[in-house]
């Protein structure tokens, strides 16, 4: 199983936990980073997490260079579009899981690495609630767009097919018209050439409706990330990464330590919202917590991070 994320320096917390995550329940996975700029205390402190589990991490630096004319807005920056380089990057593979650096792994995924494809370049999960504008650009129904977030790639598929290149031109002749930047262009060149994936292996929380399982795969898709606010489901988060804190940028861990303890933003919210997220505490973040819990002591050591973010 190769499992190959992106990333910039404002991220690596996230690579952190992300791949501590997957390596805690798939020891066997083989780790990848598309780098785009992270520091070289940063990196170490990933080489580590990797080694305490008997991994280690393939690193693949990518300059933005060609591709920094494409739209960023936000916290969304040009490290998004690196995915698009990795049928490339990867010659020699048929097959890659990729992931966001602001996910986490819940359980085994073998059942999603194995899933077929059927000949077709992508497997991903629908979008919960997109954007109609983004819907009417691409002509697309609101149950056919996927978020991109998590990708099963055919690469075979994509380079046969140039499907890269194709993405690129089209963020590149519709920049001033999408959305959701790499997302839009995968979703306009791809689509009715997508498997749609189980939602538990892409489950963000969404204050307007219940989530009853614990998901597979958490994605904290917002702006508000476990290491920059207190958000629901961020304890999760902080399991994992919590061990190895003391191995990183230690002014980006002091930042992330003091976003966590602050009070959750206060937003007016209806009060079946405030139910569900009551629910989500109840029924996701501290079943899976004690899960967790269960399952073994993480490796490393422990940073000192909150016990509770949500």
């Amino acid at each position: 199983m190769l499992v190959v994320t992106c990333s910039d320096d404002r991220y690596a917390l996230g690579v952190g936990a992300l791949f501590a995550s997957i390596l805690r329940f798939n020891p066997a996975a083989r780790l990848a980073l598309v780098d785009l700029g992270i520091s070289t205390r940063n990196l170490a402190a990933l080489q580590v997490i990797a080694a305490e589990a008997g991994s280690r991490i393939e690193v693949l630096a990518l300059s933005p260079e060609g591709f920094g004319h494409l739209r960023t807005k936000g916290h969304i920056t040009h490290a998004a579009y690196a995915r698009l380089f990795i049928p490339d990057l990867f010659p020699l593979e048929s097959r890659c899981l990729y992931l966001d650096c602001d996910m986490v792994a819940t359980g085994p995924i073998d059942d999603l690495w194995q899933m077929d494809l059927a000949g077709l370049p992508l497997g991903a999960v629908v979008a919960r609630r997109p954007d109609p504008a983004e819907l009417a650009f691409h002509g697309i129904a609101e149950n056919a767009y996927v978020n991109t977030g998590l990708l099963l790639m055919d690469l075979e598929v994509w380079r046969r097919d140039g499907l890269a290149a194709r993405c690129l031109g089209f963020a590149a002749a519709k920049g001033g018209q999408m959305v959701y930047h790499d997302q839009s262009a995968i979703n306009g060149v791809l689509a009715g050439a997508i498997r749609f994936l189980p939602e538990t292996f892409n489950t963000s929380e969404d204050p307007r409706r219940l989530i009853w399982r614990i998901p597979r795969i958490i994605h904290y898709k917002s702006p508000r990330k476990p290491w920059n606010a207190a958000v629901p489901l961020g304890s999760i988060w902080w399991h994992f990464i919590d061990p190895h804190l003391d191995r990183f940028e230690q002014d980006a861990v002091a930042q992330a330590q003091a976003a966590a303890k602050l009070p959750p933003a206060r937003r007016r919210r209806s009060l079946p919202q405030n139910l569900r997220r009551l629910m989500l505490g109840w029924m996701v973040e501290r079943p899976c917590l004690a899960r967790l819990a269960a399952s073994g002591p993480m490796p490393g050591r422990a940073g000192g991070g909150p016990t509770s973010a949500g």
